[in-house]
């Protein structure tokens, strides 16, 4: 699956190296929520168009000089969140 996302993501540190970005809570009626920090996001599960492939360049080189690149996933759904983060609220009842 992708994510799509529509705005900027911006780390507190420079990259996103070995960072954990939110979690994903799936719900009923293809309904999924993104939590990142404490904003939430609600989307929905959607198939792109056509598939999508993922690649990688290859540092080989094939045959007459051509460059490789290498398919490591294919996308056949992903999740569309289109609207803007709310905050989490949480509520305890005493």
């Amino acid at each position: 699956m992708a994510i799509e996302l529509h705005g900027t993501i911006s780390p507190q540190e420079r990259n996103f190296d070995d960072k954990n970005l939110g979690t994903v809570c799936w719900g009923d009626n293809n309904n999924v929520y993104l939590i990142i920090g404490n904003q939430t996001l609600e989307g929905k599960i959607s198939k792109p168009d056509r598939p999508l492939l993922v690649i990688q360049k290859t540092d080989s080189m094939g045959d007459n000089g051509e460059k490789n690149a290498m398919v490591k996933a294919i996308v056949r759904k992903k999740l569309i969140f289109k609207t803007r983060p709310r905050p989490l609220v949480i509520s305890t009842v005493v």
